[in-house]
């Protein structure tokens, strides 16, 4: 995830980093300027420049994304019906607000972003002329907004506009730059067959599951996909069974599109069924990656009525991971 940098926005509006600032240049009595930038960190050892990749914040799909865009009224008179807007990347949207500071600004109307909107706006303010709040203290808003980022891995933009009125227009800010990277969604769905079974009431015998009066054996199928921009190595699998089953064998060839190098196998007639070592690739044309993991396991003898579900845990070599509780429940009777 994400290192924090501190997120307040100082009274002068400094922003690190951040996109330069375009001003309006139409006659009237007041004249706007706005920047956008994030408090987000960047790269260890990079300055923020705009155009240059590998300085900017980095962003897996699903990540929170702050931004602040400063607006400022430069005067010399006042601006007034002065809205902000917000245009996110491609598959970005809008979250929520985290602060909103104003300095010789009043909100005539309040005007709040759409959840989920790809293009938020804010509204309405009125900024008094330079100096009105503290000598020297140019009038202006700020607003630190939280988008969830989604996306292709790759740079895109983030920009930033407001409109005053007739005398001051729109007013641009520079846009700023960020960057997706390729990382991996992660989901499973397990699933048992037969659903529904009835218990032996007999010692089991050592022959194999299924024959004579051994426990009954049933078959689980974990289906687990990869639906990110990027591989997910080294993918470990843990389907946790209830006390009644005990893991029998493993039902060989695995299905899917992935690969598996040297992977840890389960241990006979244990409750923890792990396996590890696959590789899936990302979303494509022809679906997400995956590989579809089947075992048998045996109910014991003697087991009491009742729903016993399983529980799934999946995780890769990146840190992803994704649990399923309660699920392919097996009804004993």
């Amino acid at each position: 995830m994400l290192r924090r940098l501190a997120s307040a926005v100082s009274a002068t509006l400094v922003l690190v980093p951040v996109a330069a600032s375009l001003s309006g240049c139409g006659a009237g009595n007041g004249q706007l300027a706005v920047t956008i930038g994030s408090p987000d960190s960047i790269p260890r050892g990079q300055t923020y420049k705009y155009g240059d990749v590998a300085s900017y914040s980095q962003y897996k799909p699903g990540d929170d994304a702050t931004f602040t865009v400063a607006v400022v009224n430069s005067g010399p008179g006042s601006v007034t019906g002065v809205t902000i807007h917000v245009i996110l990347p491609s598959g970005f949207h809008y979250r929520s607000t985290e602060a909103v500071e104003a300095v010789g600004a009043t909100r005539t109307q309040p005007i709040d972003a759409a959840a989920n909107s790809g293009s938020p706006i804010f509204g309405l303010w009125t900024l008094a002329p330079p100096g009105s709040a503290a000598a020297g203290t140019n009038s202006s808003v700020s607003i630190t907004m939280i988008a969830n980022a989604q996306g292709r891995p790759g740079p895109v933009q983030v920009q930033a506009f407001a409109v005053g009125d007739a005398s001051a227009g729109q007013t641009s800010a520079a846009p700023y730059g960020v960057a997706m990277v390729a990382a991996a969604q992660l989901d499973a769905l397990a699933s048992v067959t037969p659903t529904s079974v009835k218990a032996t009431t007999t010692t089991p015998s050592a022959s194999p599951p299924g024959n004579g009066p051994r426990g009954v054996a049933v078959t689980y199928e974990i289906r687990v996909t990869n639906g990110g921009t990027g591989n997910a190595g080294n993918v470990g699998v843990l389907v946790t069974l209830p006390p009644v089953l005990t893991f029998t064998s493993s039902v060989l060839p695995f299905a899917g599109n992935g690969a598996r190098d040297r992977g840890t196998n389960p241990i006979r007639n244990t409750l923890e069924v792990f396996y590890d070592g696959f590789l899936l690739p990302p979303l494509s044309n022809a679906g997400p990656g995956f590989v579809v993991i089947m075992f048998s396991a045996t109910l014991i003898a003697n087991a009491p009525p009742g729903t016993y579900p399983v529980d799934v845990s999946v995780t890769d070599d990146a840190g992803d991971t994704y649990t399923l509780h309660a699920g392919a429940p097996l009804t004993v009777r």
